[in-house]
């Protein structure tokens, strides 16, 4: 926690470290790619790609283009998102 002034004004900043949480949605996004599969053919269509209840578009996290969300592809994704966060 950082005690600041900003024009005068006197603030306290603070920064929460969320690696661990994002973790965990990695994790969590994962588990809910292999729930979501209903065909069990181990990868995402699009209409089954809801199922992981992301606001992330189905052609961003479709990483190879070939209409296939894979687990690996969301691991990769989301991690990646989860990076970019902590800049």
């Amino acid at each position: 926690q950082w005690d600041a002034r900003l024009d005068g004004v006197p603030m306290q900043l603070g920064v929460n470290d969320n690696r661990y949480n994002a973790g965990d949605a990695v994790k969590l996004f994962a588990t809910k790619a292999i729930q979501g599969d209903r065909d069990k053919n181990g990868y995402l269509d699009e209409s089954e790609f809801a199922s992981l209840g992301t606001n992330s578009p189905f052609s961003a996290v479709d990483l190879n283009h070939d209409g296939m969300v894979k687990t690996e592809e969301i691991r990769e994704y989301f991690a990646e998102i989860s990076r970019l966060s902590q800049c």
